[in-house]
């Protein structure tokens, strides 16, 4: 730890990003020695001086090697050059023209005409209409003229909620899809009727966007980014050299990427040329300091870059546009990819794709890459795009008409590689097998394709199968906590499994496929699977491009610019949302199962996998006995959950201090309904309208935001995130100019938007300006707080405002405070609040927000706070009432000392910063949350007995159990009255716990019921003979520089349950000792420490008595069983023989267990 001397000079001049909007005086300097007297409950271990490094942002682009050489191969016969005034520009010569001709003639027109003959085919032999899931019904253009001009949604809808015309039932839904897909197996130009191909604008399903029409009309979900606009047309048969910027794209890693039988390669002057990715092309530079591109694909986390290079010379635009018309429209029917702005249909596209061949040489230099021009591309394509058999004669035997070991070598070569049917839908497939010996009834070979089914069509996709699955997951994890499976429990799982079994032999559609198509018709398109796997990745990154520059407007709609704009994604990223597909996910789908690669590679599940798996008492307790990092780390969480978390406190503490300063003379009670109605979702909902979040709030299309009420909800949500992704990126100052230019606008109402941004000072600080410690010698009050300020080291320039904050309700108006302390601690409640959320936010990134909120709310308590108001003897500085009101002395509550902590915070705001409060929390709060972690005070005991009486539940069904809690006795005067309550479960009372409210007495009874009773729950709770605990699971937290703040010594126990088991951490003598290690990083560690006079003795001693405490026990929770078990008399007096036993087993073994008894949590 560091000394005194450096913390007195760290905190003398607070280290914050900018200044508090709300700071009114400069600190002065210290000269007693700061927060000196709260070291003696600080843990030694606890760095409490490490000071905060900001994780550098990783930007999109990379680090071109130093020893790479790109060059072009040139190609002077199709492109000449003319100067110009940046850089020299290559155009088009007449070869080149006539090349760009003859391939769209030959090729792009082949494809197109093709088209139109089985669109025709499908209008004429459609039986029926497209299903329509949309959640408005149906809307026709005079419809949205109508809307349009009255301001209503179509079809009469004003706010677009269509609960009435959407069946949200599942069966409903489903049967609705299997017509949708009834309806595309039977399209007339269907290649096969298990293999699915796109539709623009629909799913396999149904449609894409389910949105009403007004919602169509924004948002970055139906393509419409805010400040996108018409590109002015670039010179087709010109490289536009000094008009673009190019890009080399970078995929990491490279897995499922390059396979065998699936590279694209160019045989040019006897040189084999390999696809190497994509460039792209831009008409304005992409900013440097935009974030990197991620995105989960086969549980693999890729991570795409840029390298900015030199514009190729040999290319043209219009070489570009064949490219991309024939490869993503005509063969991977991407039709739901959109390259121009909204509403545009002339002009340039946003971006132009760049295909790399390159021939890689490694010299001594370095690495040479030669990269083939565009002609030479256009032309592979056009010459391998040809029939498979273009001969007549070559259907017959193939033994006779062709070599035989030339039709293994051809077939070799086609092997993987994307063929296509212009006439039939699907269009391309891959090509894994040309059976030779197997022939269609047309006479052609056989083309084999392994793919997969949609999962709806299979058996796991029907609403009877999933019901039946969660039932019988259900059912098994209950059997699996019981101690004894009973034989009836058996028979059912197994009954139900069976039944399982039952409906996967009904549904004869497995995941699996093998189709086989005859190949008349089918042509070469020279293409392999890894041009396709790439095609799809590009699509992720141009949108994330796309986002990030519109977002350009919105950081000018609240005058604001982020230094990492990755935290603007974040604020906008629903949880609903999946960066994975960048178009139709669908689409994505049809085009992986029928032209990516054929047996891909799969990652291990994510690394945090409780990103997505929030659920469960198993995933709260490991989630909750993780330690924090050390130092702040980025989340792998990709949705603004997190950051609602910590923008909910920051508005909190916004509103807190803006209505503390304005409203001098309103007390707590009035001043707490303001902020409730400013800090409400339906509030905040209004002012995320006024922002405008629905236009860049990035959702996946479905039911869940398409009604109105759902997505207000949403905006008020992101609303919060974006407060917390402004406040950690800039600071309080800033998040509280966004928040109120858009609460009072100025040009809404100038007079309230000045007096939000101008509040008054205290008035404490109007009477004395210039600080009152001047009437320090002149009254005995004060003079005794000068003691307090020694005691912590911070010395107020008002001084009497920490006698306000310790000056009690009861004592009344006086003009020396000029008040009570419920107003500050009205503050400084707020004030709490924002410096625990955003340690707990910075420090524990694998925790989402709900065990967020279970640790703030273990460390802001009323029992927290009152035990550091004893340490710090705040007690014996509070303001006394004048002797004529002074009655008998009385202790104080522990709702009145946690008043008083946050009072003095208040007051440590109001004289100084939000700086010195930090510091504060960081000296007397954090160091007991590893405590907390470690005895999992997160968990108070009410809940801890709820679960292990849910783990008993009947697996039959019904509802379970629950501890039943009862005030059996009421004693003293209304002042200091002390309740008894016993908590029962299954008609036997376990426990009885006093305290001086009812809460307190039934957290002190499940409290007790919990340490006499433990072996009643054998499979959550298993006996540990180790006497130390484990290390913490992950080395870089940083428990490790954490040691426990007491020692088992000083533990405060109580049978009577009337303790509230915190330590007194200012006099410690001892070393706690949980420093051991565990065999498995992964476990999860519950200690009990059971305190006991009698010696310890051998380990088998103890493992028999515990045993014989489990089952002794376990037959008063299975009371019921026992009882319908054994109907004569005989077995009902050894049942009652054997519940009193376990009574007394249970009370002799509370008191004569050893010491340092661990238990763990399965």
């Amino acid at each position: 730890m560091k000394s005194t001397r450096c913390v007195r000079e760290e905190l003398s001049v607070p280290q914050s990003k900018e200044s508090d909007s709300m700071d009114q005086n400069p600190s002065s300097s210290f000269e007693e020695p700061l927060l000196v007297g709260l070291n003696d409950f600080i843990d030694q271990d606890f760095d409490i001086d490490d000071e905060e490094q900001e994780e550098e942002e990783v930007t999109i682009f990379s680090q071109s090697s130093p020893r790479l050489t790109v060059s072009c191969v040139s190609a002077h016969d199709y492109y000449k050059t003319i100067a110009c005034v940046q850089s020299d520009v290559k155009v088009a010569t007449q070869k080149l023209t006539a090349l760009h001709c003859e391939f769209d003639q030959h090729v792009v027109q082949l494809f197109r005409s093709a088209k139109q003959t089985w669109q025709k085919d499908e209008n004429d032999g459609a039986s029926q209409s497209p299903v329509k899931l949309q959640c408005s019904a149906e809307s026709d253009e005079q419809d949205e003229e109508n809307a349009c001009e009255s301001g209503k949604q179509p079809n009469g809808n004003v706010n677009g909620d269509s609960h009435n015309n959407y069946d949200v039932n599942d069966n409903g839904r489903f049967k609705d899809a299997l017509k949708e897909l009834e309806r595309k197996r039977r399209h007339p130009a269907r290649l096969h009727p298990d293999i699915w191909y796109n539709d623009a604008g629909q799913l396999n399903d149904g449609p894409s966007c389910r949105c009403c029409w007004r919602a169509r009309q924004k948002g970055i979900s139906h393509g419409r980014y805010p400040g996108e606009a018409r590109v002015e047309p670039c010179d087709p048969l010109s490289n536009n050299a000094n008009r673009l910027h190019y890009y080399r794209v970078v995929i990491k890693p490279q897995a499922n990427l390059f396979q065998k039988f699936s590279i694209t390669e160019i045989e040019y002057k006897d040189k084999l040329y390999s696809f190497d990715g994509f460039g792209i092309l831009s008409h304005e530079p992409i900013d440097r300091n935009m974030p990197l591109c991620r995105l989960n694909r086969w549980n693999i986390d890729y991570e795409v870059s840029l390298v900015e290079e030199v514009v190729p010379d040999f290319f043209s635009v219009r070489d570009l546009d064949l490219f991309w018309e024939y490869v993503f429209v005509e063969l991977l029917e991407l039709y739901d990819v959109k390259l121009f702005a909204a509403n545009v249909e002339d002009g340039c596209p946003i971006f132009h794709v760049y295909p790399r061949f390159v021939c890689k040489r490694k010299e001594k230099t370095g690495c040479t890459q030669q990269m083939l021009p565009m002609s030479v591309v256009l032309e592979h394509l056009l010459q391998n795009c040809r029939l498979i058999f273009d001969q007549p004669a070559e259907r017959g035997d193939f033994n006779d008409r062709i070599n035989k070991q030339h039709l293994d070598k051809f077939s070799e070569r086609l092997k993987g590689q994307v063929v296509a049917n212009p006439w039939k839908r699907p269009v391309a497939l891959r090509l894994d097998q040309l059976d030779r010996m197997q022939k269609a009834p047309d006479g052609y070979s056989v083309i084999v394709h392994f793919g997969r089914h949609p999962t709806v069509t299979t058996y796991a996709g029907t609403p009877e199968y999933q019901r039946a699955w969660k039932r019988f997951a259900k059912f098994r994890r209950v059997v699996m906590l019981q101690s004894y499976p009973r034989t009836e429990d058996r028979a059912k799982l197994a009954k139900m499994e069976a039944h399982l079994t039952e409906l996967k032999a009904k549904n004869s559609v497995k995941r699996d496929l093998i189709m086989e198509v005859s190949c008349q018709d089918f042509m070469q398109t020279g293409i392999w699977s890894d041009v396709v796997q790439h095609c799809l990745i590009l699509l992720v990154l141009l949108n994330h491009i796309r986002f990030h520059r519109c977002l350009r407007v919105f950081q000018q709609r609240i005058d604001y610019s982020f230094r990492k704009p990755s935290l603007l994604e974040l604020a906008f990223t629903h949880p609903s949302y999946r960066a994975d597909s960048g178009t139709n996910a669908d689409h994505v789908r049809n085009v992986l199962n029928n032209c990516g690669l054929r047996q891909l590679e799969f990652g291990s599940k994510r690394t945090n996998p409780w990103n997505s798996r929030k659920r469960g008492v198993s995933c709260l307790v490991d989630v909750m006995s993780r330690m924090g990092e050390k130092k702040s780390r980025a989340s792998s969480t990709v949705n603004n959950e997190r950051l609602e978390y910590l923008g909910d406190a920051v508005i909190e503490f916004l509103t807190t201090i803006h209505l503390f300063y304005i409203f001098p003379d309103l007390e707590e009670g009035a001043l707490a309904p303001y902020r409730t109605l400013m800090v409400q979702n339906s509030h905040l909902s209004k002012l995320a309208a006024k922002m405008g979040l629905d236009e860049f709030m990035l959702f996946a299309h479905g039911p869940d935001l398409c009604f109105e009420e759902d997505m207000r909800h949403a905006m008020a949500n992101a609303f919060e995130a974006i407060l917390g992704a402004v406040y950690l990126d800039g600071g309080v100052h800033v998040a509280d100019r966004v928040f109120g230019r858009f609460l009072f606008p100025p040009d809404w109402n100038k007079a309230l938007h000045w007096v939000w941004f101008h509040p008054p000072r205290h008035p404490l600080q109007q009477e004395y300006p210039d600080g009152d410690r001047h009437l320090i010698h002149q009254c005995p009050t004060l003079q005794k707080l000068t003691e307090f300020e020694q005691r912590i080291g911070v010395r107020f320039n008002h001084i009497r405002l920490l006698a306000r904050a310790f000056t009690r309700k009861c004592v009344g108006y006086n003009f020396l405070t000029l008040g009570h302390n419920q107003r500050l601690e009205f503050l400084g409640d707020s004030v709490l609040q924002l410096v625990t959320t955003e340690y707990l936010y910075k420090h524990f990134p694998d925790h989402q927000e709900g065990h967020l909120s279970l640790l703030r709310s273990s460390l802001v308590n009323n029992r927290t706070q009152a035990v550091i108001c004893d340490d710090l003897e705040i007690p014996n500085f509070i303001l006394q009432p004048p002797a004529f009101l002074r009655n008998e002395p009385q202790e104080l509550r522990m709702k009145d000392k946690a008043d008083l902590v946050e009072a003095f915070l208040g007051a440590l705001f109001v004289d100084h910063s939000l700086d010195y409060c930090a510091a504060f929390v960081r000296y007397c709060f954090l160091p007991r949350l590893k405590q907390f972690i470690e005895e999992q005070r997160w968990c108070d005991p009410k809940s801890q007995l709820q679960q292990c009486c849910l783990a008993l539940r009947n697996p039959s069904g019904g509802d379970p159990d629950m501890p039943v809690y009862k005030v059996v006795c009421v004693e003293g005067p209304t002042n200091t009255r002390v309740y008894r309550v016993a908590v029962y479960f299954r008609g036997e009372r376990l426990a009885t716990g006093e305290g001086h409210s009812v809460k307190q007495a039934e957290m002190n009874a499940a409290k007790n019921a919990l340490r006499a009773y433990r072996a009643l729950f054998p499979q959550i709770f298993r006996n540990h003979n180790t006497s130390t605990a484990p290390p913490p699971t992950s080395s870089a937290s940083f428990s490790s520089s954490l040691s426990n703040p007491v020692t088992d010594s000083h533990k405060i126990t109580n049978n009577n349950g009337s303790g509230n088991g915190y330590y007194n951490t200012k006099n410690r003598g001892g070393s706690s000792n949980s420093n051991s290690s565990s065999s498995s990083s992964n476990s999860v560690i519950i200690t009990t420490t059971i305190t006991s006079s009698s010696s310890s003795s051998s380990s088998s001693t103890s493992s028999r008595r515990s045993r014989s405490r489990k089952r002794n026990c376990c037959s008063i929770i299975n009371k019921k069983n026992i009882q319908r078990n054994n109907n004569d008399n005989g077995d009902r007096k050894n049942r009652n023989s054997i519940c009193s036993n376990s009574s007394s087993c249970c009370a002799t073994t509370s008191s004569s267990s050893t010491q340092g008894e661990k238990f763990e949590l399965l």
